[in-house]
């Protein structure tokens, strides 16, 4: 049975491949395009985003990404995707604004209802920041972006890739430097050769090393394993372990040069017949091959930037790595990077831009005897001999004055008694020896005798004291007679009971002290969050009039000798 082939089942068979073709484009990984808003807008030029704020003009990074070089926010303006005659020029189609702020991890995304819908206010000025970060675009009606955000000081570099595709493609760079200049440069979707995933974790990365196939005398900056950059003349310089070798790509040119990697002892000088020296804005993309990554080396003027681009471990396309570098070294934000031995440009690089300097400078003579000064100031601090250690010692080297252990209390009976008249069995008459002799020469005070002392201070046998006057049995006199054991220093008395400031039930006295027991039975300071009550007392400095919980009084003095002997 032959089929006969009709005009029906001609547009039967091209329906269904249309339908096919149709849901394959509208899969996930084959969305890609450009959102409708501001489509017909050239990369780089300055658009009103009415929503985010309808007096600022934000930069079009590419497609949907956008930049605000007033405060240094990121954003991603969602819009539908772009087909033939929807252009957006009026924000009606925007659905949601998320912003990246410069000196934030957290993005913010605002769903839009209309044109006149406003995002709350935004910073006005823009921080300086070292802080680099990845964004992923959000947006499911274009393609896939990951921007690098990258800032320096208050200068931002920002790279833009688009990862929809495989291999991830960059798409643009964009310097915004601190005068208000625009630096970009579209990178015709150039191919990423990050490849795969491989941890670099070499012990090397971020100091200097000599590279004895490139100078055997001067060491370079090593960035990751492969990749380390010449702080004389600002070459950047990629090994290999494939093929031997070393690609050196010059700073003042983007043209390269390849060494051969050799045993041989020979003596290497590669660069030290060049300069650093001011550039144009040049950005280039560097295939590290042992490494699998893509380094970005930006320059411009002074300063270069070098970034390296690879995949983690889940594929991603990520940003390992970033160094700033200038005439000065590795710019960290707080200055030379001393961790890495980084010294002004080794000095002798140094040396020879202020030569140049020097050489290109008019025949102004004070311009001239400014560069000389400063050259000869260099020459000096290059003579000057390195810090001799042996003017220094350690901190553990040196033995600190230690006071020596007093002796325990003498064993002395008083009243037949074991116990130290002086400080009641409670420690601090170390000053006596064990037969009760001061142990300081020419202290008559402490060589009194135990028992005198204590008569002096108190009687132990009797619930009395006498600290001014007399001792009388049972009895205490302060000013004037003691009667029937009892004295009143302040008020009335009663049954040997003194109410001195408070009510005290005691049938001790102290009456050489104005100073007696709180108003509290358990003679501690009352104090909550907002309020403190003093002690009961007249005047008590011994705790801080109530600011510390008060103590009462002891029943011994201190008698102590002359400390200063503790020095013959």
């Amino acid at each position: 049975m032959k089929l006969k082939i009709t005009p029906l089942i001609i547009f039967l068979v091209m329906l269904t491949i249309l339908i096919v073709f149709t849901m394959i484009c509208k899969l996930p990984f084959m969305q890609e395009g450009f959102i409708s808003f501001q489509q017909s807008s050239s990369e780089g030029s300055r658009e009103v985003i009415p929503q985010y704020n309808s007096s600022e003009r934000p930069y079009k990074l590419y497609d949907s990404m956008y930049f605000d070089n007033i405060n240094g926010n990121l954003i991603e303006v969602d819009s539908p995707a772009y087909v033939s005659g929807n252009v957006d020029l009026t924000g009606n189609t925007i659905s949601s604004i998320s912003v990246l702020p410069r000196n934030s991890v957290d993005v913010y995304t605002y769903e839009i209802s209309s044109t006149n819908q406003i995002l709350p206010a935004q910073p006005t000025s823009l921080n300086s920041s070292y802080k680099s970060m990845i964004y992923r675009s959000e947006s499911d009606t274009t393609s896939k972006y990951t921007v690098f955000y990258m800032p320096w000081g208050k200068k931002t570099y920002l790279h833009v890739i688009n990862t929809s595709t495989n291999p991830a493609q960059s798409e643009h760079f964009y310097l915004f430097s601190d005068t208000s200049v625009v630096y970009n440069k579209d990178l015709n979707s150039a191919p990423l050769t990050a490849s795969s995933y491989i941890q670099d974790t070499d012990s090397n990365n971020n100091y200097e090393i000599i590279i004895s196939n490139y100078n055997s005398a001067r060491k370079v900056y090593q960035i990751s394993k492969y990749v380390k950059y010449d702080l004389k003349n600002g070459n950047l310089l990629i090994t290999s372990n494939q093929n031997n070798s070393i690609e050196v790509h010059k700073r003042n040119t983007e043209s390269k040069i390849s060494i051969n990697v050799s045993s041989s002892d020979e003596e290497r000088t590669f660069g030290n017949d060049e300069s650093y020296t001011s550039v144009d804005f040049t950005v280039r993309l560097i295939n590290d091959e042992s490494g699998a990554n893509t380094v970005l080396f930006v320059c411009q003027g002074f300063d270069s930037l070098v970034a390296v681009i690879g995949k983690d471990y889940q594929d991603n396309i990520v940003l390992k790595t970033v160094k700033r570098f200038n005439p000065n070294g590795l710019d960290n934000g707080e200055g030379i990077d001393s961790s890495s031995s980084v010294n002004n440009l080794t000095n002798t690089a140094y040396s020879d831009l202020l030569s140049r300097f020097l050489t290109d400078s008019p025949d102004d003579a004070s311009i001239q005897d400014i560069f000389k000064n400063l050259l000869n100031q260099q020459s000096s601090m290059q003579s000057e001999e390195t810090t001799n250690l042996d003017n220094y010692i350690l901190k553990t080297q040196v033995v600190p004055p230690v006071c020596p252990a007093c002796p325990a209390c003498p064993n002395l009976e008083l009243d037949k008694d074991s116990l130290c008249g002086n400080c009641g069995g409670n420690g601090g008459s170390g000053t006596l020896s064990g037969n009760g002799n001061s142990t300081v020469a020419g202290d008559a005070v402490s060589k009194n005798n135990e028992k005198d002392l204590t008569e002096e201070v108190s009687d132990t046998t009797s619930n009395t004291l006498d600290a001014v006057g007399d001792v009388t049995s049972g009895a205490l006199g302060t000013v004037g007679n003691v009667a029937s054991g009892a004295l009143g220093a302040v008020g009335d008395v009663a049954s040997g009971a003194v109410d001195a400031v408070g009510d005290v039930a005691s049938s001790v006295v102290d009456a050489g002290s104005d100073v007696v027991d709180a108003a509290s039975d358990d003679n501690t300071n009352l104090m909550n969050s907002n309020t403190q009550v003093l002690a009961n007392s007249e005047t008590d400095p011994y705790s801080y009039h109530g600011q510390v919980p008060y103590k009462p009084p002891t029943e011994f003095l201190p008698r102590t000798a002359d400390f200063g002997a503790f020095g013959k």
